[in-house]
C-alpha cells in the first residue's frame, strides 16, 4: 500500500481485540500489554481500545488521560458502536476533570448499554448543572439566566433519567454519593418546578428576554400542576429505588426534603408536619448505618435540616395546633401509590405528639438552634 500500514480484516480485527479484553477482564495485564503491542504494529486503530485501557490505569506505561482520550479516539474510527471505547473516553476526561467533554462520550456508552457509564455520566453532569445553575443565579441579565439555567435543567434531568434506569436494572452499581447524586437532581427538578423556574426549559435559549417576560413565565410555571406533578413522581420513584436498595435513611431525608419544597413554595404547614416525620423517621434508622454515613449523613443534609428549623419557626405554631387536634401528616405524597407507612409507626415522631398533646413543644430536627431574639440576635 502507498498510505500507512495495511489494516486487519474486521474478523480478524475483532478476535485479537477480543482476546485482548479477556485478558484484560482477567486480569493478565502484561500478557495483554504484550498483544496489543503486537497489534499496533498490524493496526494501530485497533490496538486503540486496549491502548485506552493501559494509559488511564498506568499498566506499563505512564498514566496519560490524553494519550488514552486519543486512542479511544483511535479505535472508534473501526468500531464506532464500541461502548468501551466510549467509557474509556470519557473515563479519561474524568481523570482531568474535564467534565464537559466526558458527559458525551459517556452518554454513548449509556446509550450502548454500559450501566457505569450511566452512572460516570450523572456525577459530569451533576458537577456542570451545578456551576450552571450558579452563573443563572448570579446574573441579572434574562436572556443569559435563561440559558445557563436551560442547560441546568437539562443537565439535572439527564441525571434523573440515567439514575432510573440504573436504579432500576442494576442498583448494585450506585454507591452512596450516587445515590445521593440522583436525589440531589430529583429534588433541583421538582423544587424549581415548583418555583416556576422549570416552566418551557427546553423552549429556546432566547425564551426569557426581559424582566417582565421571565416574570411571567415563572408565574405559568407555578401553576403547570402537571408539571410539578411529574417531577414529584420522578422524586417519589427515586426515594423508592433508594430504599429498595438499602438506602433507607437517605431515602427519607429526600422525602423530606421533598416535603420541604411544598412548604418552600406554597407555604403548607401541613408539609412541614411530613417533613419531621421523614426526619424522625431517618433518626430512627441511625443505628443501621456505618460510621462513616453516620458521620458524613449529618454533614451531606445539614441544608435540609436547617431549612426545615427554619420554616418551624415560622410554622411551628400551626403544626403543633393541628398535631394537638389529631391531625396527623399525609404521607401519601412521598411514597408510590399505596405505599405509604401509617403515620403512628415512627415511634419517633409519636413521642413528639405526645409532648405537643401534654403542653410542650415538637422536638426539632438536630439542626443548629435558632439565634436568640434581640437586636443583637438579628443579625
Amino acid at each position: 500500500m502507498l498510505f500507512g500500514k495495511p489494516k486487519l480484516p474486521e474478523a480478524e480485527r475483532r478476535q485479537k481485540v477480543e482476546e485482548i479484553e479477556k485478558l484484560i477482564d482477567a486480569g493478565k495485564n502484561q500478557e495483554a500489554l504484550a498483544l496489543t503491542r503486537e497489534l499496533e504494529k498490524l493496526d494501530a486503530n485497533a490496538a486503540g481500545l486496549a491502548m485506552s485501557y493501559f494509559y488511564i490505569m498506568g499498566e506499563g506505561v505512564a498514566e496519560d488521560a490524553k494519550a488514552a482520550v486519543r486512542s479511544a479516539q483511535k479505535y472508534l474510527k473501526v468500531d464506532g458502536r464500541n461502548a468501551r471505547a466510549w467509557k474509556r473516553m470519557g473515563t479519561a476526561y474524568m481523570m482531568e476533570q474535564d467534565f464537559a467533554e466526558a458527559v458525551d462520550p459517556l452518554r454513548q456508552a449509556f446509550v450502548l448499554g454500559d450501566m457505569e457509564s450511566g452512572v460516570l455520566m450523572s456525577s459530569a453532569c451533576m458537577v456542570l448543572a451545578n456551576e450552571f445553575r450558579n452563573q443563572a443565579s448570579s446574573t441579572l441579565n434574562p436572556a443569559v439566566y435563561s440559558k445557563a439555567n436551560g442547560q441546568a435543567l437539562t443537565l439535572y434531568a439527564a441525571v434523573c433519567a440515567a439514575g432510573s434506569i440504573v436504579g432500576e436494572q442494576n442498583p448494585g452499581l450506585m454507591d452512596d454519593a450516587d445515590w445521593q447524586c440522583y436525589g440531589r437532581a430529583c429534588d433541583m427538578m421538582y423544587g424549581l418546578s415548583l418555583n416556576g423556574e422549570a416552566h418551557g426549559f427546553q423552549n429556546p435559549d432566547d425564551m426569557y428576554t426581559t424582566y417582565a417576560s421571565a416574570a411571567k413565565g415563572f408565574a405559568k410555571g407555578r401553576k403547570d400542576t402537571q408539571q410539578h406533578e411529574y417531577w414529584r413522581m420522578n422524586g417519589v420513584l427515586c426515594c423508592s429505588l433508594m430504599e429498595k436498595a438499602g438506602y433507607k435513611a437517605m431515602a427519607e431525608y429526600f422525602r423530606a426534603g421533598m416535603c420541604l419544597n411544598v412548604v418552600d413554595r406554597k407555604k403548607d404547614a401541613k408539609k412541614l408536619a411530613s417533613a419531621k416525620w421523614h426526619f424522625d423517621k431517618a433518626d430512627e434508622l441511625t443505628p443501621t448505618l456505618t460510621d462513616e454515613q453516620r458521620r458524613d449523613y449529618a454533614k451531606d443534609f445539614a441544608d435540609f435540616r436547617e431549612q426545615y428549623d427554619k420554616f418551624y419557626r415560622r410554622f411551628g405554631k400551626t403544626v403543633e395546633s393541628d398535631l394537638k387536634a389529631g391531625r396527623l401528616p399525609d404521607l401519601s405524597g412521598e411514597y408510590p401509590e399505596g405505599a405509604a407507612p401509617a403515620p403512628d409507626s415512627c415511634q419517633t415522631f409519636m413521642n413528639s405528639v405526645s409532648a405537643v398533646r401534654a403542653g410542650g413543644s415538637a422536638a426539632g430536627s438536630g439542626a443548629p438552634a435558632p439565634k436568640k431574639k434581640g437586636f443583637f440576635g438579628l443579625f
